[in-house]
């Protein structure tokens, strides 16, 4: 009489079987049901749970493939194997459109690991399909933090961007676009769109805050632009004086015409007479042609004679 033949062996067996179901005679069916037989018998054979999914996957067999993988994470004692079984599981919940739960298994999978990118990502999709905005900032927000905490400056600077934007644009929250666009440490992008804030708000004071910090980071190529943003600011906060200081110390470091023609229209509003002809004589000594520069002078005489009495400082 034959010896029965050892677990091992029927187990080798069942799996040679499913393969030359599978592979040789195209019978898929008779394939899976000798995975499933393998897997009543030994649950927590990895191998064998994992070709039954690709299985059940090809055939679209979705209830099936869950009921595997929910099995499979139950058993699952390592935190990564946790991830991969649940991205599957989210992914199979995206096709049968169970939003929910496919929410539900991401954030379990960032309870494993907080910053686990494609949770992330696959989180952040799902909640703005739904339109689920508070809580996609709120996973924004937690996902600058902990950028924060693991020392990453550029990635947490980029998701407080990211998460003021959504606060702005989507929930009308501009309290919170400013609190956490303040959290992304002087990122120039966070304090353009930061003082940009302040000034639909009304606020041109805080929005020179802002450009003045800017200002500390600004390349060369963007100090000019920088400085009259920062200039306006003042003006319409009613501080001509800061925007004058800071035009006139630009303009001591260095020739640019639209700094001129801001400092210029500066001394006109606030009636600096003296001053404005003196920048209108040092722009005529720059001047290249004859007419203009006849132009500037004659200007700037015009100021003295007219609008300061003083026709000594004409000539």
């Amino acid at each position: 009489r034959a010896a029965a033949a050892s677990p091992a062996h029927s187990r080798e067996l069942l799996l040679e079987a499913a393969t030359i179901a599978e592979n040789e005679l195209g019978d898929v069916p008779a394939a899976t049901r000798c995975l499933e037989e393998l897997v009543a018998h030994a649950p927590n054979d990895v191998t064998v749970m994992e070709k039954l999914a690709a299985l059940y996957r090809a055939a679209q067999r979705g209830s099936d493939l869950l009921a595997l993988r929910k099995k499979q994470l139950e058993l699952a004692a390592d935190a990564d194997e946790r991830v991969r079984i649940r991205l599957d599981i989210a992914s199979v919940l995206e096709e049968t459109g169970d939003a929910d739960a496919r929410v539900a298994v991401l954030e379990a999978n960032l309870r494993d690991d907080p910053r686990e990118s494609r949770s992330v990502a696959a989180l952040a999709t799902t909640f703005e399909a739904l339109g689920r905005w508070g809580d996609l900032l709120t996973l924004w927000e937690s996902q600058a933090q902990f950028a924060d905490f693991a020392g990453d400056a550029k990635g947490a600077a980029a998701l407080w961007r990211r998460s003021a934007s959504l606060a702005e644009d989507r929930l009308g929250d501009p309290a919170r676009a400013i609190s956490d666009y303040e959290r992304a440490t002087d990122d120039p992008s966070a304090l353009r769109a930061l003082a940009d804030l302040y000034v639909r708000r009304g606020e041109p004071l805080a929005a020179a805050r802002a450009g003045e910090r800017l200002l500390e980071t600004a390349t060369e190529d963007e100090r000019v632009d920088v400085l009259l943003r920062l200039a306006s600011a003042y003006v319409a906060g009613n501080d001509a004086p800061s925007a004058r200081r800071k035009l006139e110390a630009a303009l001591a470091e260095r020739i640019d015409g639209r700094l001129r023609s801001a400092l210029a229209n500066l001394y006109r509003l606030t009636e600096a007479w003296a001053p404005l002809a003196d920048l209108l004589v040092s722009e005529a000594r720059l001047a290249d042609d004859d007419a203009e520069r006849a132009e500037l002078l004659q200007e700037a005489a015009g100021l003295h004679l007219d609008k300061r009495g003083d026709p000594a400082a004409a000539i």
